[in-house]
């Protein structure tokens, strides 16, 4: 909050919340779990694959294949 760290409290038992002074201020969550951004990394490999393959088999059957 306002630039410094402080504890997130559990607020009505689902959702989190920090306590703030009265007047004006700033508060930033940031959430970067590492489960996630291997997930993405193996989601982008995998359509990079993906995208590979498919054009290795177009090209192995020839473009009168799909017509």
């Amino acid at each position: 909050m306002n630039g410094k760290k402080e504890k997130v409290l559990r607020v009505n038992g689902l959702v989190r919340g920090v306590p703030v002074s009265p007047g004006r201020s700033e508060v930033v969550f940031k959430y970067n779990p590492a489960t996630f951004i291997a997930g993405a990394s193996a989601f982008a490999v995998a359509s990079v694959f993906c995208v590979f393959a498919f054009a290795a088999g177009r090209k192995r059957r020839g473009d009168n294949a799909l017509k």
